[in-house]
């Protein structure tokens, strides 16, 4: 199965200060995005927001989150996406409102029923000589899931082989088969239960990433490992990791970035600046939870 068109592409704003963030990604989808210029753009916005979106060639669509899980980190983007997926008549694609598209992003035209990308670096993922740990055996289980069956993966930018772990910052769909749906329905489920929330209460750290291990399993559960595709390191790269690859990979041929903290220091690519239809400093990453 090979898609030479994404149906519709979606992403979130969570507040008013990531306007910024949206234009430019739309304006980058609209001038470098080759075959994604027919795709229809979605924007996902909270339901009861206090702002307004007016963007050119643009859908407005709103999600609900329950109001006690409104300030865990990242839980309202997959509850936004799981409202853009129900919605999706064709083959969709979710993305980071920190994405820019520089050129065509060829790469995510796969022989497959979804494209997603490992994560960038371990985090609360597990090596893979070692065993599941508390958090991730509860959600292998709720999932039924088997350890076994699961081959590692490595990590796009330190380069560990660990336990399977995906980013949720760039998913292509060409099957639908309600994976966020899924996600949202395990972090219902399980967010209360008492392991994981001693677990996440303790722990910033999985606090931070939880809802990305969650997407992760219900992943695994709803695509086989042959129904899957790991994207190229020039898809979704990570721009402020870029630093650390230098030598190793140029940007003249990143096909998208999401760039997190970048537009926060001053060590700007002249190449990056280049591809701005807003001002850098406006692409600054702004912590809501």
């Amino acid at each position: 199965m090979k898609s030479d068109r994404i149906d519709e592409i979606g992403f979130m704003i969570g507040e008013k200060t990531y306007l910024s963030h949206a234009i430019q990604l739309v304006e980058s989808i609209q001038r470098n995005g080759g075959f994604l210029k027919s795709s229809r753009i979605v924007i996902m916005i909270p339901l009861h927001a206090d702002f307004e979106v007016e963007i050119p060639c643009t859908e407005q669509r709103t999600f609900s989150i329950p109001p006690e899980m409104e300030r865990i980190p990242f839980v309202d983007k997959m509850f936004a996406a799981s409202a853009f997926e129900s919605a999706c008549k064709g083959s969709y694609l979710w993305m980071d409102v920190d994405s820019i598209v520089l050129k065509e992003p060829i790469s995510i035209l796969i022989h497959n029923k979804i494209g997603i990308k490992a994560v960038d670096k371990r985090n609360i993922g597990i090596l893979q000589e070692n065993p599941l740990d508390l958090i991730w055996k509860e959600l292998y289980n709720y999932y039924m899931l088997s350890e076994k069956n699961q081959h590692a993966l490595s990590t796009t930018i330190s380069r560990e082989m660990i336990h399977p772990y995906f980013n949720v910052g760039f998913v292509c769909v060409l099957e639908k088969r309600g994976l966020f749906q899924r996600t949202c329905e395990g972090i219902l489920d399980l967010i209360y239960e008492d392991t994981i929330k001693n677990i996440l209460d303790e722990s910033p750290v999985y606090q931070v990433f939880f809802h990305q291990a969650v997407f992760t399993c219900a992943l695994l559960k709803l695509y086989s490992e042959q129904e899957r595709s790991i994207l190229p390191i020039h898809i979704n790269f990570p721009l402020h990791f870029y630093k650390e690859m230098r030598g190793e990979i140029s940007l003249l041929d990143l096909q998208s970035v999401r760039y997190d903290s970048y537009f926060e220091t001053q060590e700007r690519d002249e190449l990056i600046l280049n591809h701005l239809s807003v001002e850098p400093d406006s692409l600054n990453m702004k912590w809501y939870y």
